[in-house]
């Protein structure tokens, strides 16, 4: 069986430009959040346009799961917690959103970003030196 995990946009990108270090996730269940799709969305319409943009936007809109209220509220108080313990933090809310989501489904969360590295519950995928 598939392992399911929660990928965060800069994830997701990394998937669709096929970075070395992120094919190991090729056979696995991926789910985001409408919040992640639509960073995607405009990450791809900038890069390779609308036709390219929409084509990704429908190969994940499937991969969607719901974002609850209690999500939000940890996702917010996440995002205060550590930008009053470290000013410079600046983990954005979809971000935030997307990590909470994860834990209330008990799913790792899929990130490249720094800020989540040494979390619980996080697969930190550091895809600065990746190839094609």
């Amino acid at each position: 069986m598939s392992e399911k995990y929660l990928f965060d946009t800069y994830a997701l990108i990394c998937l669709i430009q096929d970075r070395a270090s992120y094919r190991r996730f090729a056979d696995s269940i991926i789910i985001t959040t409408q919040y992640n799709l639509i960073e995607l969305y405009y990450s791809v319409l900038q890069e390779y346009g609308e036709t390219t943009a929409k084509d990704v936007y429908l190969r994940y809109k499937n991969c969607l799961v719901s974002v609850t209220d209690d999500v939000i509220y940890k996702a917010m108080a996440l995002r205060l917690r550590m930008k009053r313990k470290n000013p410079k933090c600046n983990l954005s809310y979809v971000d935030c959103i997307g990590y909470e989501c994860a834990k209330s489904l008990k799913i790792p969360f899929v990130t490249g970003d720094k800020e989540f590295k040494d979390m619980d519950d996080v697969v930190f995928v550091d895809s600065g030196s990746d190839r094609k």
